[in-house]
């Protein structure tokens, strides 16, 4: 059997029922003196609970027990595995999953072990599994899906912006004298996961502009690939988050949206305001 191995950084659409062929792998969330296992232990709306109460979550990637201790059931079932880990740029989980992955791959033979940095996060790895998925249900080849998924991750835009920069001051984003200047004066930063990195690639003054501009640069980065899904991803920012939609869909007609919350870790970086934009520059 081929079995897809995602870490809880991946944020599905609530109408995707994750099947039998999918496992997640979680990362750790610290909140003040506890930890707990993301998406299993504690859900994403206890986090921003304890955000809105201005404590800052700590994140860690799995431990080695835990990691090998997954592998091993996959190998002792002579399942086939793709692991597809948040962008390695951010996080350690991916490297410390190739290196077990190389070792267990000398006890089981018989699997095969394949690890693919997605090199973005949230729904981007959501639709990427969603995609393994349905090949894995077409009777696609273990080397099909693979060479699918690295083709994505290649090619996997995630834009987003924020309207309270103070998590990313914390995170060390921007420096202290921006964030503070940058509310008092509504100045706006357009962020992007390039090559796996989260950057600040703009900033603009007032929503009108920073919405226009924001649109401006997926209508250019989605090119003539209009006819997929666009995810969204949001945490309680609704307002912002349905004036982007409209300016999309004058630009780019009648899109198909996919809406998720964002999940703990990257909430936990980022904050709870602003929206992000997900889809695939080429398809």
């Amino acid at each position: 059997m081929i079995k897809l191995l995602v870490d809880s950084t991946c944020d599905m659409p609530k109408e995707f029922k994750m099947g039998q062929d999918v496992d997640f792998l979680p990362l750790r969330i610290r909140i003040q003196d506890k930890e707990y296992l993301d998406k299993k232990e504690i859900a994403v709306e206890e986090v921003y609970k304890a955000m809105k109460e201005g404590i800052m979550p700590q994140t860690s990637q799995p431990t080695p027990i835990e990691i090998f201790t997954q592998l091993e059931q996959y190998g002792q079932n002579e399942d086939d595995v793709i692991y597809l880990s948040f962008s390695s740029k951010m996080s350690g989980t991916y490297q410390t999953v190739y290196l077990a992955m190389e070792e267990i791959k000398q006890r089981y033979p018989k699997s095969k072990f394949t690890a693919i940095d997605s090199k973005s996060g949230s729904i981007c790895i959501g639709f990427m599994v969603i995609e393994a998925n349905k090949m894995i249900e077409e009777g696609k080849t273990y080397e099909e899906i693979v060479e699918r998924l690295r083709f994505l991750s290649e090619h996997a835009e995630h834009i987003f912006t924020l309207s309270d920069l103070k998590w990313i001051v914390k995170g060390g984003r921007i420096n202290k004298f921006e964030g503070v200047l940058g509310n008092m004066l509504h100045i706006m930063p357009l962020i992007e996961v390039n090559d796996g990195f989260i950057e600040v690639f703009d900033k603009v003054r007032g929503e009108k502009k920073l919405l226009n501009k924001l649109v401006d640069v997926v209508e250019q980065r989605i090119g003539k690939y209009t006819n997929q899904k666009i995810g969204l991803v949001h945490a309680e920012d609704k307002e912002l988050l349905e004036k982007i939609k409209v300016l999309l869909r004058e630009r780019l007609g009648d899109v198909e949206f996919i809406e998720t919350g964002i999940g703990s870790v990257l909430s936990a970086h980022l904050g709870l305001s602003g929206v992000g934009i997900c889809f695939f520059n080429e398809i």
